[in-house]
């Protein structure tokens, strides 16, 4: 029986998951899994993916991924192939590491997304590794927490703004850590696949189908001042507050919509910083749309016909 298309898009959030193959752990020792989180640093340069969040267990992985050019079967491919050639060699083993075809669960509600956070953040506690989870050496915890630097290729600019700061995703994480509630890991020992129900189903959201690509950064912000009646300068000005230059903010999510560029690229073209872009964006999904009727305007006639 063939397998089922993976839903992916320009922009879609996955939770990442695979397992050792044989049921058998996919590290050797700690230098082992600072190998894997090398080559998931190395997939996020070469295929420009964002990773927001990770766990990795003795004997499987988590991670919370942003595929921004629709590509993640081919990034979380090579990271696979990569780190079972090293560690192949390094062992002299031969065969497998990994049990097979990664596993991604479609994230399309912002709540949800904060829920896959914590539930890999909390994963390792939940499996008796440790009693809380910034005690666990191999997960993005201490970063979000404030307790540690984060690596060079993990984003948390984009979840640390919506929560509000360390302190704030801490108090949540806790919050969650003490409540009753008997979560499941998200695998099937037997088959591999992910459980019906090891986590809070997320909303019945419809998927965002992918948009035109324009050829060009300076074709698509001509055109997105064009369509929003302003000057190509006015997009490239800064201010604060939310309710301050609301095109601006509408063109990172257009350059997003209908681009392949990177976010550094888009903040060439807008005056910005990959983390201010990363932010602004995060923020209009949230709720810059549903406040301003001009607003939802533009998003219901974007791009133009």
């Amino acid at each position: 029986m063939p397998r089922k298309p993976r839903i992916d898009y320009p922009g879609a959030w996955h939770h990442v998951m695979n397992r050792g193959a044989h049921k058998q752990p996919i590290f050797a020792k700690h230098d082992d899994a600072i190998e894997l989180l090398t080559c998931i640093g190395d997939a996020v340069e070469r295929y420009a993916i964002e990773v927001h969040g990770y766990a990795l267990l003795n004997n499987h992985y988590h991670l919370l991924v942003r595929s921004r050019h629709g590509n993640l079967s081919r990034a979380m491919r090579w990271v696979g192939g990569n780190y079972t050639r090293i560690i192949n060699s390094r062992y002299d083993w031969d065969g497998p590491i990994f049990r097979g075809r990664f596993h991604s669960q479609l994230i399309t509600d912002e709540i949800y997304l904060a829920t896959v956070m914590t539930y890999i953040h909390l994963n390792p506690v939940r499996a008796g590794l440790c009693e809380t989870p910034e005690a666990f050496d191999e997960s993005s915890c201490r970063a979000y927490f404030g307790e540690a630097q984060a690596p060079r290729w993990l984003t948390t600019d984009v979840l640390t703004e919506d929560f509000g700061g360390p302190a704030a995703i801490r108090s949540h994480t806790m919050e969650i850590l003490g409540e009753d509630k008997p979560w499941r890991d998200g695998f099937d020992a037997q088959s591999g696949k992910i459980l019906d129900g090891y986590m809070p189903a997320p909303p019945n959201m419809p998927v965002a189908a992918a948009q035109p690509i324009f050829h060009g950064g300076a074709e698509a912000l001509n055109m997105i001042a064009a369509y929003v009646g302003c000057e190509v300068s006015d997009l490239q000005v800064g201010s604060r507050g939310r309710g301050a230059n609301a095109a601006r903010r509408f063109a990172v999510w257009a350059f997003t919509r209908s681009t392949d560029l990177t976010q550094s690229a888009i903040g060439g073209y807008l005056g910005m910083t990959p983390a201010q872009v990363a932010v602004a964006l995060h923020r209009f999904r949230r709720s810059d749309a549903p406040r301003s009727a001009q607003m939802r305007e533009w998003i219901d006639g974007w791009p133009p016909a």
